[in-house]
C-alpha cells in the first residue's frame, strides 16, 4: 500500500533510487502502520509483516503485509476508506528529497507541498516470483503543484544533471523502463509502477 508523486519539470519526471531493488522510481513509498493500528490488523485480518522485507530503519512498519486470501478484499475496503490509518503523504517526500542522505531540496523553500490526488492504481491478483504467494499492489498517484519558488528549486535540481541517487527521465524512457530507443542502450532500470503512474492522465492545473 503505497503512494507516488509525479514531479515534472518541462518534459521530465524526477526519479529516485529504490532502497531495496536495482531500479529508479517516482518519489514516494509505502504507507506506515501507525501505533494502535497493528493490533486491529492482526485481529481483523490476521495480518503479519512481510517476512522477506526488513522491518527496521526507514522500512519499519511499512504497509507490506501478508493477509489470508479470503480477507484480502475486506482489507482493501477498509484501507481505502482512509479511517484509522496514515493518510499524510508528506513523510516520504521529506525523507527522500529534503532530509534524506541526498538532501536534494532546500527545506526553507519546501516547508510543505501542495498536490492533487489523481487516482489509484490497484493491480490484479498475481503470483509473485520469489515470494511464493499471491500479491496485490496499490498506489495512490499524486500530482505535485509547486509554488513558483519551489518550481524554480526543482528546475535548479534538474539543471545539475543526473546522479547515482536521482534521475530525470522523459515519458519515452519511462515507457521503455529505462531503455533509450534513441541511443539503443539501457540507461538504467525503471520500476514498472512508474510507467503505470505516468500513463495516468495528468490533472489540469
Amino acid at each position: 500500500m503505497a503512494y507516488l508523486y509525479r514531479i515534472k519539470v518541462d518534459d521530465k519526471y524526477l526519479l529516485v533510487k529504490n532502497n531495496n531493488f536495482p531500479h529508479y522510481q517516482l518519489v514516494g513509498g509505502k504507507y506506515k502502520v501507525l501505533e494502535g493500528t497493528r493490533s486491529f490488523l492482526q485481529n481483523q485480518f490476521d495480518a503479519i509483516d512481510d517476512p522477506k522485507l526488513p522491518n527496521k530503519d526507514l522500512m519499519k512498519d511499512d504497509f507490506a503485509l501478508f493477509i489470508p486470501a479470503g480477507k484480502a478484499i475486506n482489507f482493501l475496503d477498509w484501507f481505502n476508506k482512509g479511517e484509522d490509518r496514515e493518510i499524510s503523504h508528506w513523510r516520504e517526500f521529506y525523507e527522500e528529497l529534503i532530509e534524506g542522505k541526498a538532501k536534494l531540496l532546500n527545506k526553507e523553500k519546501f516547508p510543505y507541498v501542495n498536490y492533487n490526488f489523481k487516482g489509484r492504481i490497484t493491480t490484479p491478483i498475481k503470483r509473485t516470483p520469489g515470494w511464493d504467494c499471491y500479491e496485490i499492489l496499490q498506489y495512490d498517484i499524486l500530482d505535485i503543484i509547486p509554488t513558483p519558488e519551489q518550481r524554480q528549486e526543482l528546475k535548479k535540481l534538474q539543471e545539475k544533471g543526473d546522479t547515482k541517487y536521482y534521475k530525470w527521465a522523459d515519458a519515452e524512457l519511462i515507457q521503455c523502463l529505462g531503455h533509450d530507443n534513441r541511443t539503443k542502450t539501457q540507461e538504467y532500470d525503471i520500476g514498472i509502477h512508474t510507467k503505470w503512474a505516468v500513463n495516468m492522465k495528468w490533472s489540469k492545473e
